[in-house]
């Protein structure tokens, strides 16, 4: 999401140089404190039927008729 929005920042909403940077660096910080969280979560069977929920509600919202 983090990547999708900087690149619509940077061509739509025409930012500079500083913020770019300031986006990649914030990326990257994420995608470090990412590793640090503790191993060894298991999902449970709740998390297994969200996720396969979740790309239905994704269709529904992006595919739905709007009359526009």
């Amino acid at each position: 999401m983090g990547g999708a929005r900087l690149v619509r920042q940077v061509v739509r909403e025409h930012r500079g140089r500083a913020w770019i940077g300031a986006r990649v660096i914030t990326l990257g910080l994420y995608g470090f404190v990412a590793t640090l969280q503790p191993p060894g979560y298991r999902p449970d069977r709740w998390d297994v039927i969200g996720a396969l929920v979740r790309p239905g509600g994704t269709a529904v919202i992006m595919y739905a008729p709007r009359g526009h």
